[in-house]
């Protein structure tokens, strides 16, 4: 949008508020899809506050002899509150007149950025407070729906799935072991899981592809674990949390955790003519120009038999 002249017109602004929106969406668009979107399952919501009925556990096939084995009658309430997000930015009237909106593109990218990294945020955050429920509390207590911490060895629905053992090669091993032998609410079925997906920060990261890539070891055995899990990087996972690591089965349907979405992002904008019957607060003020973007949502347990984890 190129000006010659100081005063922003209507026409100008309108073509502002609009341009932000379809820039916005655009960015929202092109960006990568992220891989640790595969720790949640998404679903809908049309109230405030949630109450998802999980079913547990659903026979498998068996011999019909009798009367036929039904699930469904035992459940588990996940209470999910959603949350309400916003993020904006502010740009002075002088920049759109001056025909700076090249920096504004660049802006409205990062905010797009942000706001498509957020849920992941909210994830990886509810999984670091599923140890204690004291490293984010804003995202909960860190209870699983048995009403132990998520990752815990006390659980009374499968097993454990808590370790405090630094990555190697038998750490990973360990943990395998523990995904493996999850079974049924009765404990007299096994789940039929295996590890999918390796959840490290940037300091394991490199130590993770070693364990997966390497063709033999230091002794000259081959690695058995060569190939065998993909490895999904949080930049989440640094400081006091940069040695925690996951072992997931991202398989089935059925992951570790829930994606509330009650209203997904949407952008808004306060701009006006300065003076006019259409003037805004910022803009007759400040002479500036508000950008914003909001959402509804939030995250919360879901299966702690799909995911390991540990805690050094």
């Amino acid at each position: 949008m190129s000006m010659n002249i100081n005063m922003v017109s209507g026409d100008d602004l309108n073509a502002a508020r609009v341009g932000f929106h379809a820039a916005f969406l655009a960015q929202m668009g092109t960006g990568v899809p992220e891989p640790l979107e595969r720790l949640y399952a998404q679903v809908p919501s049309s109230n405030a506050i949630e109450e998802w009925q999980w079913m547990g556990d659903l026979p498998g096939m068996d011999e019909w002899k009798g009367d036929r084995k039904l699930g469904g009658l035992e459940w588990f309430k996940l209470r999910i509150e959603n949350k309400d997000w916003a993020g904006g930015l502010r740009l002075h009237q002088k920049q759109l007149a001056d025909d700076q909106t090249g920096m504004l593109q660049i802006q409205i990218g990062q905010l797009a950025q942000k706001a498509r990294r957020h849920r992941i945020d909210l994830i990886v955050k509810a999984l670091i407070n599923g140890f204690t429920g004291l490293a984010y509390p804003e995202v909960g207590n860190g209870l699983g729906y048995d009403g132990a911490f998520f990752f815990s060895t006390t659980h009374t629905m499968g097993g454990s799935n808590r370790l405090a053992l630094a990555l190697s090669a038998t750490a990973l091993e360990t943990a395998e072991l523990l995904l493996q032998g999850q079974t049924n609410y009765e404990g007299t079925e096994p789940l039929d899981l295996h590890g999918t997906h390796l959840i490290v920060g940037p300091k394991l990261q490199f130590e993770a592809e070693r364990l997966l890539k390497t063709e033999y070891l230091a002794t000259g055995e081959s690695n058995i674990h060569r190939g065998r899990y993909e490895v999904l990087v949080s930049p989440r996972l640094t400081g006091a949390y940069d040695d925690y690591w996951f072992l997931a089965d991202l398989s089935a349907p059925i992951k570790p955790m829930i994606f509330q979405l009650r209203e997904d992002i949407t952008t808004s904008a306060i701009v006006g003519d300065k003076g006019g019957s259409n003037d805004s607060l910022p803009r007759f003020k400040h002479g500036e120009l508000w950008f914003g973007v909001e959402a509804r949502y939030n995250v919360g347990y879901f299966e702690h038999r799909t995911i390991v984890g540990s805690i050094v």
